[in-house]
């Protein structure tokens, strides 16, 4: 049964960065009329950006939590805040769940959940029959200047695919910053650019 409205018809709108992250990546490929019919606000939360979100009426308005910052001036105008935390496995498994709630799609968001569980659960029992003997080195560069961001320690189990990532120190941090002779010295067969 085709749909009668777009799966993005809910947005009302969207900061500049997180709306370049979407004409930028992926998701132009999927969704090709995303970017045209969502409205957009500069970046951080000064005067003019409360007003310009409150001026699209939205029902709700999703924010990272890491900074309470960004939260109080929009709650501070009656605005219903939704706070996303970031980045655990579980963290992020509560993305779903709460967009199942917020869209009263919770079927939808478990339906997801299990069939991302049932996935893992298949390649974790391939990749030890596979008993590889040692996992392909992989790195995931976040942003390059004059050093490199890389994602070290993610919610992300690369190890389901063979590889292991060359990054992770278990210190808990998200980010890392190397500089070129680090990234030679890891020499990473495989090289993944996040959206």
């Amino acid at each position: 049964m085709p749909r009668s409205r777009a799966p993005y018809a809910h947005f009302v709108g969207v900061n500049v960065k997180a709306k370049k992250t979407y004409e930028n990546g992926i998701y132009a490929e999927l969704l090709p009329t995303c970017s045209s019919s969502i409205s957009t606000w500069p970046g951080g939360l000064l005067r003019r950006n409360v007003e310009a979100i409150l001026a699209l009426k939205p029902d709700a308005v999703l924010q990272w939590t890491f900074d309470p910052k960004l939260i109080e001036p929009l709650e501070r105008v009656n605005l219903q805040v939704i706070g996303w935390d970031c980045c655990t496995k579980e963290q992020r498994r509560d993305y779903l769940r709460l967009a199942g709630y917020t869209t009263n799609r919770i079927d939808r968001a478990q339906a997801i959940l299990a069939l991302q569980d049932k996935s893992e659960n298949g390649l974790r029992d391939l990749f030890a029959k596979a008993r590889l003997a040692k996992p392909t080195g992989m790195l995931v560069i976040d942003q390059v200047k004059e050093s490199v961001q890389v994602i070290a320690n993610s919610s992300q189990d690369y190890t389901l695919s063979g590889t292991v990532n060359l990054a992770a120190d278990n210190s808990g941090e998200w980010w890392r910053t190397i500089d070129a002779e680090q990234l030679l010295v890891w020499n990473p067969a495989i090289i993944v650019i996040p959206a």
